[in-house]
């Protein structure tokens, strides 16, 4: 049966259409090709080169690698200028000034929060005083109370150089230098208390002054009352 088959394709002509189908295809294909060779490139890229000859291509230019680049449309038109890459040392200065920006973009957040912190706290400049003066006296009665213990620890160093006087007991006389050893430390501890305190005093008046001034400012402007 499939002899038969074939009988007729040869018959009919079977091949010879195959032969002639194949003849056009192998003359159809060459022109295929050039047609898709002769496509209009979409991106033509235009830059000069280090010694500022003018180079035009549909791709990317190495030549150019280091210069700026102008991209193109079909009809020539710019779409986008690529800039030339930075240098290390533009690399540094970009760095640096990236920073800058960085240090800088942070305090003024850190500013615009305490300006709103400024305002939820004081209502007006006489509540900020009101804090001040708060504050200040917390900070002088822990100046009265490490005073009082002074007062207190140079009656009983007075007292205990007295009894040490008086002493001839070797063992006696150990126990006593070392009671007054702890007596002298205690006001030596009191004493730099004060001190401490006493700067944190200064440090809250400048941060008030500060404050104060600022939230004068910020009353001013429109709408900061609500």
């Amino acid at each position: 049966m499939v002899a038969e088959a074939l009988a007729v394709w040869r018959g009919t002509g079977g091949w010879l259409l195959v032969l002639m189908l194949g003849a056009v295809l192998a003359l159809c294909w060459p022109l295929a090709g050039h047609a898709q060779s002769n496509k209009k490139p979409t991106t033509l890229y235009s830059c000069r080169d280090d010694t500022g000859r003018v180079l035009n291509s549909d791709r990317p230019i190495p030549e150019c690698a280091n210069q700026p680049l102008r991209e193109m449309n079909a009809n020539g038109i710019t779409t986008r200028n690529i800039p030339a890459p930075l240098t290390r040392e533009q690399l540094q200065h970009k760095a640096v000034a990236d920073e800058q920006a960085r240090v800088q973009a942070l305090r003024e957040r850190q500013d615009r929060s305490r300006d709103k912190a400024l305002l939820i706290a004081y209502e007006n400049l006489q509540a900020l005083e009101a804090a001040r003066r708060r504050q200040i006296a917390d900070l002088n009665h822990e100046i009265s109370l490490a005073q009082s213990r002074m007062i207190g620890s140079h009656r009983e160093l007075s007292k205990a150089n007295a009894e040490l006087a008086t002493m001839t007991n070797p063992a006696q006389i150990s126990e006593a230098k070392r009671n007054i050893r702890i007596i002298a430390q205690s006001i030596l501890a009191d004493d730099t208390a004060i001190l401490r305190v006493r700067g944190e005093i200064e440090e809250v008046g400048r941060r008030f002054d500060a404050d104060a001034e600022r939230l004068v400012q910020l009353l001013r402007e429109p709408g900061a009352g609500r």
